[in-house]
């Protein structure tokens, strides 16, 4: 194989990665609404999604260079899931909304649907992959 069809290969492995990150996350916000009786805006998406993405994967960036490492993804979890709640009880305020409380059924939700569906996805893919 040569260099660059390497380089696309592992480009577009590390896509996949990041895009199934991306709907576990997408997942986790509309099951909320779904099971909340509400309907979601794209802001309201925003607002509880991005602080759970942003500090995600810019932890697991720092942990581990190898983006399906199931280690890296628990790691990732128990790092950037305190701090995403951090800003998520915060964000409002800086945009001009209601101000969100802490809850601790939330975090806990939160916390275990996460990371068990980032690390999940991960440990099929390894179970799956060819040579896995």
């Amino acid at each position: 194989m040569s260099s660059d069809t390497q380089l696309k290969s592992r480009v577009q492995h590390r896509a996949m990665a990041v895009a199934l990150d991306i709907i576990v996350l997408l997942a986790f916000v509309f099951g909320g609404a779904g099971s909340h009786n509400s309907e979601y805006r794209i802001g309201d998406v925003l607002i509880i999604g991005l602080p759970f993405a942003a500090c995600f994967f810019a932890t697991i960036l720092v942990v581990s260079n190898d983006i399906f490492s199931i280690k890296a993804a628990a790691i990732a979890s128990v790092i950037s899931i305190p701090l995403a709640m951090l800003i998520r009880i915060n964000l409002p305020q800086l945009v001009g909304r209601e101000e969100y409380s802490f809850k601790p059924v939330f975090f806990i939700i939160s916390f275990v649907f996460l990371t068990a569906l980032w690390t999940g996805w991960r440990y099929l893919y390894t179970k799956l992959r060819p040579g896995g």
